[in-house]
């Protein structure tokens, strides 16, 4: 693999900055461009709204949108998740992704109640000790 293809889940705040960063594209008018991380692209991008898919493909027309992120995770067009969603969502997408052989970095917190959370660091110690190709999962503060 040559490049880690980012798949990020929702397109507020969080997931556009995520996508700027991918690709190099300047957060604000008039501020440089932070240089894009080594062996990264962005590979697709989702959101339930609409307006946010527009406001996708307006910015980063060469980038394929999808509405539901089971959808985009079986696209085949990435190899790992940023979830940029409510926090009582980070654990269920996290599941889903690291159970179709994701890598999955997830926002913080990993969930809202501690039974969600040790479920999904329990599907990820099982996905290691079943899978040869061990994926990760990591938390952003």
């Amino acid at each position: 693999m040559d490049k880690i293809r980012y798949g990020i889940i929702g397109f507020g705040a969080q997931g556009s900055s995520y996508c700027n960063i991918l690709t190099g594209t300047p957060a604000f008018p008039g501020f440089p461009a932070a240089a894009i991380p080594a062996h990264t692209a962005l590979g697709a991008v989702c959101d339930i709204d609409p307006a946010k898919r527009e406001a996708v493909k307006a910015k980063f027309p060469e980038v394929p949108v999808f509405e539901d992120y089971k959808e985009m995770i079986a696209s085949g067009l990435i190899d790992a998740v940023i979830t940029t969603v409510p926090h009582y969502l980070h654990h269920e997408m996290a599941i889903y992704a690291l159970e179709h052989g994701m890598h999955v970095i997830g926002e913080k917190p990993a969930g809202v109640r501690a039974s969600d959370v040790q479920k999904m660091l329990f599907r990820l110690r099982a996905k290691d000790s079943a899978d040869s190709s061990t994926k990760s999962y990591g938390l952003l503060s």
